[in-house]
Formats: C-alpha cells, sequence, structure tokens
C-alpha cells in the first residue's frame, strides 16, 4: 500500500500476488477496463509499477486484502463520501488559485461512544498528535 496523489492504492503485486491472491490478475484486468476498480498508476517504463485505488475496491475485495495481510484495523474506504460529509470536511479548497473540490485535513478526537470530544481544522501535522494527547491527559 502506498499513496499516490493523496489516494491510498495498492499495487497489482499486492492484489494478485502469491499463493492466494486477493484477487485473480485477469479479474483485475477486466475490472479495470470495465470501470468497477481505478487504476491510479499504470504500468509504464522500466521500474514502474500500476497502482489500484483501494477505495475503488469491491467491498469483498477489501475484505480479503485486510484477511491476507493481517490488518488489525478496518480500512475506510468512503467512495460515495457519505463519512467525509457527515464529518464536513469536503470543502472547496483554493490552490494557487485554482479552485477545487476536497477534503479538508482535520482531525477528531472522539470517545468510546462515538461522541466528539475536540474538532481541530488547524491541523499541523507535526504538532497535532502531541496536542491531542494533552486533551486526553
Amino acid at each position: 500500500m502506498e499513496y499516490y496523489n493523496k489516494i491510498l492504492c495498492v499495487t497489482f503485486e499486492e492484489l494478485a500476488g502469491g499463493d492466494e491472491p486477493v484477487i485473480k490478475g485477469d479479474t483485475l484486468i477486466k475490472n479495470v477496463g470495465r470501470g468497477n476498480i481505478q487504476c491510479a498508476r499504470q504500468a509504464r517504463g522500466e521500474g514502474n509499477y500500476a497502482l489500484y485505488v483501494y477505495a475503488s475496491l469491491p467491498k469483498k475485495y477489501r475484505m480479503r486484502f485486510e484477511e491476507k495481510y493481517g490488518l488489525a484495523f478496518t480500512l475506510l474506504a468512503d467512495p460515495e463520501r457519505k463519512v467525509i460529509e457527515a464529518y464536513d470536511v469536503w470543502k472547496e479548497k483554493k490552490n494557487y488559485g485554482k479552485v477545487s473540490m476536497g477534503v479538508v485535513r482535520t482531525t477528531y478526537l472522539i470517545d468510546e461512544q462515538g461522541i466528539i470530544i475536540k474538532a481541530n481544522d488547524k491541523v499541523k501535522a507535526a504538532d497535532d498528535p502531541e496536542n491531542m494527547l494533552k486533551e486526553l491527559a
């Protein structure tokens, strides 16, 4: 897994490699061709490898991926933006004069009952984890 253009992606080898693949290689290619799975980067040129958007994988393949690699947590895939919109982080952004829609970096501190204790929409990656830990103390 890796991020490509700020999108969580998986490689062809991670999906179709090994004795028990998450998805067969030919099935993966067919799904990409049909538009069911998004290809973030094609494997063009020497040393390049294809990357597929994790969130675009059908649920059964995401579950198989998590089982195969022993992830102790469920990766959030939100292709319909339900969670993003519920947390009100899908907003207009400006970058070098260009206006586009995107996820605004936000940190939430949520208790065991799912109640938001603290929200920070002015996130500084270097300081935010420490500041949130202070809120817990």
